[in-house]
């Protein structure tokens, strides 16, 4: 006979079949309510300093906490000192860029007015703690200008 005509296997099949339509429904509705809008503009973008004034020791111990005395510049009253970005360039070789950020112009509020043109300057340290022996080379950069050049001999304590 088989099971032609069962109608407990009917309504399971009926069952199963509500449950799979309901789910596809919801994920449909779901992918309904998503955004797909860009999101909005950062207040503020990164934005490179220039370096004014940079003073290293020449010497130091493994271990120990080297401090380069710096002063940054930006080009007018919005400019905010966010840190620095030192990126290896050759063996113990730093590359060394200072890093500012200001208002951007895509975002709602800005208002170019509120920026007054004349520079601002940020006195600040550069803290390095040396690992090993040797000597590291520490370039600082404005842009891609060569700002100066430190040398810093490593000894053991």
């Amino acid at each position: 006979m088989g099971n032609v005509g069962n109608p407990y296997l009917v309504r399971l099949k009926n069952t199963y079949m509500k449950k799979f339509v309901l789910a596809g429904v919801v994920m449909v509705a779901l992918a309904a309510c998503m955004k797909t809008s860009t999101p909005p503009a950062a207040e503020r973008i990164y934005a490179s300093m220039s370096f004014s004034v940079v003073q290293s020791p020449d010497t130091a111990a493994v271990g120990d906490t080297v401090k380069s005395y710096v002063t940054v510049t930006g080009s007018n009253t919005c400019y905010k000192f966010e840190g620095f970005n030192g990126t290896p360039s050759a063996g113990n070789q730093y590359d060394i860029r200072a890093v500012g950020s200001i208002p951007n112009p895509d975002y709602s509020g800005y208002d170019p007015s509120a920026c007054m043109n004349f520079p601002i300057t940020k006195d600040t340290f550069l803290t390095i703690t040396p690992k090993a022996t040797g000597k590291l080379v520490f370039r600082f950069y404005n842009n891609d200008v060569l700002f100066r050049a430190d040398t810093l001999v490593v000894v053991n304590p």
